[in-house]
């Protein structure tokens, strides 16, 4: 039988979150055609990071489990990636549509005139 070539490793840089979700379906697919899908945790996160490359062996060694066994659980290790990875939702922006960027403006710009911390205005002092 012929060898499979495993997946490309995980690309920590651009849109992270995309590449995380193509690396893991790339991932276990690898490992189910390799019938490694049924080995222990510890090997499949062993083979994970070895495809993933460094960085995601980096990212690993930064992660903190509640518990010491859960760091050879191989659910917990890609909860651990997924919650790393995968921004969180803006419920204002998934709710509307629109980005909620009044916030984001008013910082970026400093405070002015017409903002509550502005420097004229002495009640936010």
């Amino acid at each position: 039988m012929e060898t499979l070539r495993p997946p490309e490793g995980l690309k920590l840089v651009g849109n992270v979150d995309s590449n995380w979700r193509s690396f893991k379906q790339q991932f276990e697919l690898y490992l189910s055609a390799t019938g490694m899908d049924n080995k222990s945790g510890p090997r499949k996160i062993a083979i994970l990071l070895t495809v993933a490359g460094p960085q995601a062996m980096e990212v690993f060694n930064t992660f903190e489990f509640e518990r010491a066994d859960d760091k050879e659980d191989y659910g917990k290790v890609i909860e651990k990636f997924e919650a790393y990875c995968s921004p969180k939702k803006n419920i204002v922006y998934e709710r509307t549509g629109l980005p909620s960027l009044h916030i984001h403006n008013s910082i970026e710009r400093g405070c002015r005139t017409s903002d509550p911390c502005s420097k004229e205005n002495p009640s936010s002092t």
